[in-house]
């Protein structure tokens, strides 16, 4: 175990059982669609989380940081040789765990997962709805609010703090895991054009099935970490993070996301105010590519590239940190519809 994660260790408790229903987390976000409970659930320790469960679902649950150990009774890795009414899985090393309750009799087991340096108290409960089991519970350090609209006009930068000189303002604290290759003693000089070169390179990933895409960070040199619906809502839009991939030789980060625009406006995206959040630092692209309107409804896709700390040293942020994505967008003004006068017929 590194320096780092001897830190940040600690014991998530999970406990299994069967309920009919129940309340909602506190400071939850919850998506429901096609019949797919995805929540996402703060990464604090100071009350319990309750995961619901239903054998027709796969409940992945996910972390900030990649899980130290996992610990359990009752839960099987191996159908054929271990006893067990829950079914679970977990590859060492990823930030990602998967239960799955066998029977809808299954009855309340614990678990301990050592996982980013808080103790947080799962229960988890088989519900006899198929739509309300978690196909997905994310725990997420979640980013401040955004700023309050002005004049009815901006609305908004994704979080306070985005527009400041000072980029790696302290934004309150968060758990940051660093890439596993060593850092280069002075990193690559990177201009521009590299840069978009990385982001040419997370493009080509866009809709490849992800065995595909494992194949071709592979191929590339990059790593990549791939996200299950990573929503940040700021209330007029969202912002959907899909992926992210690193090259270390660039200490560089490139991400894949996609705007959703909720308001009954167009709105207008200012790309060169587009910035990544990982933990209390605030990265700003190095280079961006968001188009430059987005109509009311609709979304469209967002690519941020980051190198460095923005300040002259390195990042050497792992792919698998949380991040969030955030840019300026404004109203777009409606056009006036003046009359134009009908065209005079000369006379003859």
């Amino acid at each position: 175990m590194s320096a780092l994660h001897k830190i940040l260790a600690a014991a998530v408790v999970l406990s299994c059982g069967l309920s009919a229903s129940a309340a909602e987390n506190p400071g939850a976000v919850t998506v429901t669609q096609s019949g797919v409970t995805i929540q996402t659930v703060p990464f604090v320790d100071d009350h319990a989380v309750e995961v619901r469960g239903h054998p027709d679902v796969t409940t992945t649950i996910s972390f900030p940081v990649p899980i130290d150990s996992v610990v359990g009774t009752y839960f099987a890795r191996d159908l054929k040789t271990e006893m067990g009414d829950w079914f679970f899985s977990h590859n060492k090393g990823t930030r990602h765990l998967t239960i799955i309750p066998l029977y809808a009799t299954a009855q309340q087991r614990n678990m301990n997962v050592v996982v980013g340096g808080k103790v947080i108290v799962l229960t988890c409960r088989v519900t006899g709805l198929r739509e309300d089991a978690f196909a997905n519970l994310r725990f997420e350090v979640p980013p401040a609010k955004p700023a309050t609209p002005g004049a009815g006009r901006e609305v908004g930068q994704g979080f306070p703090g985005a527009a400041s000189p000072a980029v790696n303002e302290t934004l309150g604290a968060s758990l940051v895991s660093k890439s596993r290759k060593p850092p280069r003693k002075k990193p690559v000089p990177v201009d521009s054009a590299v840069l978009i070169g990385l982001m040419d390179k997370i493009k080509r990933m866009v809709g490849l099935p992800p065995v595909v895409v494992s194949q071709l960070a592979k191929e590339m040199n990059l790593s990549v970490s791939d996200r299950l619906e990573n929503v940040f809502d700021y209330g007029e839009f969202r912002i959907v993070l899909n992926r992210v991939v690193r090259d270390d030789k660039l200490d560089a980060l490139a991400f894949y996301g996609v705007i959703d625009n909720t308001s009954g406006y167009d709105l207008i995206a200012d790309a060169e105010s587009s910035f990544v959040r990982c933990g209390k630092h605030v990265y700003r692209q190095r280079t961006a590519d968001i188009p430059p309107v987005i109509p009311a409804g609709k979304t469209a896709p967002v690519f941020i590239v980051i190198a460095g700390d923005g300040e002259g040293g390195k990042n050497n942020l792992s792919v698998d940190n949380a991040y969030s994505l955030g840019v300026t967008l404004t109203h777009r003004p409606k056009e006036s519809k003046e009359s134009v006068p009908a065209p005079v017929k000369e006379g003859k």
